[in-house]
């Protein structure tokens, strides 16, 4: 049967079943790598407008503060990256400086959401969990710079609520757009599970039809056949199960490997072994010829239900 591949590493991310066709799948780096670079621009340009409009003394160098994310997230555009822990700690120490110099309540909280809800959307739950508490100190400490006398910006009423109405809406858009792509790569995933299931319980019930089958004959005809017949039969109700097997075996691997639970065993396998157990499973009559590399068994220290699982995949898409 056809079955498609589940590579060994990051079974949950490279199934392939049923999906050629399917649409790219969303960049959730790369959505965030644009934004960190839009959103820093944005925010040098309204410190620099702010800070020749309203005359507000020191503001326009606020600016600078934005630069380290612009030049991270020019820096990390169309690079895979293992982690997004240092981007986004990056990106909140530069909000939290912010936050503290300008001392304005409001561009705190919608700060404060912005960093809440982007861990969430892009980091590990405990990770975004540290991260949001981060952020709750920072604006705790504009909270407290901005109660003491001779804070580092004096505001007009004019000036603090425009740039507070400034702030709120670049922040809201950033989260607006880094959730909508989170959302968005949920949807595909979910698709994508739906497609797995669907092709998984398909060839399982294929594979348990033949079996089924094969047996009606055996009992039915258990007087009109003769020792080398029921043998044949026997081994072809086995080769269905062991198909069936196999493909259950592969959905366990890959839900396992999705949520982060998928184990390894390590102990000595007789490779040359586990590869022809399920190549001659895979005959449907007659045997090939397997050519060791070497004399003697092929030993090494794995996982012989991997190594199994990964021979079926490698046949099956030859």
């Amino acid at each position: 049967m056809g079955r498609g591949a589940v590579a060994d590493e990051g079974l949950g991310d490279s199934v392939t079943r049923g999906q050629s066709s399917a649409r790219p799948a969303v960049d959730l780096q790369g959505v965030y790598m644009s934004v960190r670079v839009w959103t820093a621009i944005a925010t040098i340009v309204v410190y620099v407008t702010f800070g020749l409009a309203l005359t507000v003394p020191g503001i326009g160098l606020l600016g600078l503060v934005a630069i380290p994310t612009l030049v991270d997230g020019l820096r990390r555009r169309g690079r895979p990256m293992e982690s997004l822990v240092v981007p986004v700690l990056i990106d909140i120490t530069a909000i939290g400086l912010q936050m503290t110099a300008v001392g304005l309540f409001p561009v705190a909280v919608a700060y404060t959401m912005l960093i809440a809800a982007g861990s969430a959307a892009l980091l590990p739950r405990r990770s975004a969990v540290w991260f949001s508490m981060y952020g709750v100190f920072w604006m705790a400490v504009s909270f407290i710079v901005a109660t003491v006398p001779g804070a580092p910006i004096e505001w007009t009423a004019r000036g603090a609520n425009a740039f507070t109405v400034m702030h709120v809406l670049l922040a809201t858009a950033t989260v607006w757009v880094l959730v909508g792509a989170v959302m968005h790569r949920l949807s595909e995933l979910e698709q994508q599970r739906r497609r797995l299931v669907g092709s998984f319980a398909h060839e399982i019930k294929n594979a348990l039809t033949g079996a089924a089958g094969i047996a009606q004959l055996l009992r039915d005809g258990q007087g009109d056949l003769d020792a080398t017949e029921a043998a044949e039969y026997l081994r072809l109700v086995a080769t269905d199960a062991d198909e069936a097997l196999a493909i259950a075996e592969d959905l366990l691997a890959a839900t396992l490997a999705g949520a982060g639970e998928l184990g390894v065993a390590s102990e000595e396998v007789d490779v040359l072994t586990e590869v022809r157990r399920v190549i001659e499973a895979s005959l449907t009559s007659g045997s090939i010829p397997i050519t060791a590399p070497a004399n003697g068994p092929v030993v090494g220290v794995g996982d012989g239900r991997r190594v199994r699982q990964i021979t079926r995949n490698l046949l099956s898409n030859a």
